[in-house]
């Protein structure tokens, strides 16, 4: 079977998710599959394409179904235990550097690292840096454990912690940075393969974790780690959130003492989602 046979049976709806995938499978750019549409697939070939279109038409997402999703000009692995990372969270890599431009040398913790991407990106990007990447969830550092040794073995500190667990706080941070969950499923507007196919734990935070004097769901996670961080005092926070929750929060930190200057980014949408914190004395 040729691609051009495969993608003549495809609707025209559904052809760019053919193509993603069968670009995936034989490992070249959209462009080059199209320009070799008279490419035969081999047998093994055939058969993967085969498994793997059926899950898409069931509705599960092209990188998991492929097994790796593009972040920051590299292909990390997922599966069913960490977030997909989206080209959105690439502006957050992009802003952490830029507030760590000038340092020699910077500690930097990622909480709630998932796949690895922002933390090993950061990595990849300023060498120099000294990262540390945290997460709740074994599986999930497991698949992280998976692209350090794939991308830039040994390169990155990966450890189990809660949040800001009482180890991480004792140590000195540069930046705090984390894409944390941010989404109330009941209330928020969720793609329907976001919410039936990736981790609920990374969605949205746990009913069980709630947050005296904060009654937005959505928030609680963020908080915990705001807080955290005007104990530890890094220099920086960098969150990725909604921009509703990032409006909250900064209205909610603007005037506490010990924040030097808090402000929002926007993505390449102009949807202001970053919450930049610098903190007094950090």
């Amino acid at each position: 079977m040729t691609v051009a046979e495969i993608l003549k049976g495809i609707p025209k709806k559904k052809k760019e998710d053919a193509v993603w995938l069968l670009s995936s499978l034989l490992n070249c750019s959209k462009s080059d599959l199209i320009l070799n549409r008279s490419f035969a697939l081999a047998p093994a070939q055939s058969k993967k394409w085969e498994s793997w279109w059926k899950r898409r038409l069931k509705g599960e997402p092209l990188q998991y179904v492929a097994g790796a999703a593009p972040f920051y000009g590299r292909d990390f692995v997922v599966n069913y235990d960490v977030l997909v990372p989206r080209p959105e969270t690439e502006r957050l890599v992009e802003i952490s550097l830029a507030l760590l431009s000038g340092r020699k040398s910077a500690r930097l913790l990622d909480i709630g690292t998932g796949s690895g991407a922002i933390a090993l990106s950061l990595k990849l990007e300023s060498p120099a840096l000294e990262v540390v990447g945290s997460d709740i969830s074994a599986a999930a550092l497991k698949v992280a454990r998976e692209n350090m040794r794939r991308l830039f073995p040994d390169s990155v500190r990966l450890e189990k912690h809660d949040l800001f667990s009482k180890k991480l706080a004792r140590e000195r941070w540069d930046l705090v940075v984390s894409n944390p969950p941010y989404l109330d499923l009941k209330k928020d507007k969720v793609a329907a393969d976001v919410r039936a196919w990736e981790p609920r734990l990374a969605l949205e935070p746990l009913t069980r974790k709630s947050v005296k004097g904060v009654s937005e769901r959505a928030a609680w996670i963020a908080e915990r780690i705001l807080q955290a961080c005007q104990k530890n005092r890094p220099a920086y926070t960098a969150l990725e959130l909604s921009p509703r929750i990032a409006l909250l929060l900064e209205r909610k930190w603007t005037r506490q003492p010990d924040v030097k200057r808090i402000w929002r980014e926007a993505d390449l949408a102009g949807r202001k989602r970053f919450l930049l914190v610098a903190w007094e004395n950090g």
